[in-house]
């Protein structure tokens, strides 16, 4: 149930670029931030609390973004395809 209908609005407190970041950022304090994977790995930490999701978040899409000049790079194509495949099970 997206916030909206209960009423609520989110109060973006920081932005910052990466998951592991986010975690250590809102270690020790009131905020949250949302992981799934990472949270199974930051569990250990004793300052900071992880809680299931009440309800399922929707699916986003991931995308890839690189530089024209690296589209025919072997070596790029190949990390491409192994993000692709990796993707795909997920």
């Amino acid at each position: 149930m997206p916030l909206a209908d209960l009423g609520l609005r989110r109060q973006v407190a920081l932005t910052v670029p990466y998951f592991v970041p986010a975690v250590l950022a809102v270690s020790g304090t009131d905020y949250l931030v949302t992981v799934r994977r990472l949270a199974k790995i930051v569990a250990p930490l004793k300052t900071v609390r992880v809680i299931e999701a009440p309800t399922e978040l929707p699916k986003f899409n991931y995308m890839m973004v690189w530089h024209p000049r690296l589209t025919a790079e072997p070596a790029q194509q190949w990390l491409r395809e192994q993000m692709r495949a990796v993707a795909s099970k997920v």
